[in-house]
């Protein structure tokens, strides 16, 4: 599965340490999500929404997280709910 740029992008800024000024999970999303313009939150939305289609398994898309960067790494499913959060962020009103 070909992996856009924007994804991985955004990805990789989830690194270790990244978190560690945010006192929850959502205003770290927030912050990554906030750092994109919303043509390129929109490409990414995009793309979650077929990673998460239930199309694929947990692990690939784990295997989609590895392959971009992805400093944290969570237990079966955890990246599913991470992303699906990510996904719910971009969705939201706040960055419509």
């Amino acid at each position: 599965m070909e992996i856009p740029y924007d994804v991985h992008q955004m990805i990789g800024l989830f690194f270790p340490g990244s978190r560690d000024e945010f006192s929850t999970d959502e205003e770290w999303i927030a912050d990554i999500v906030g750092s994109f313009n919303a043509a390129r939150r929109e490409n990414i939305r995009k793309y979650l929404d077929e990673l998460l289609s239930n199309r694929y398994s947990d692990d690939e898309i784990a295997e989609v997280w590895r392959r971009s960067g992805g400093g944290h790494d969570y237990s079966d499913g955890g990246h599913r709910i991470f992303l699906t959060e990510i996904r719910d962020m971009i969705s939201s009103p706040r960055f419509r």
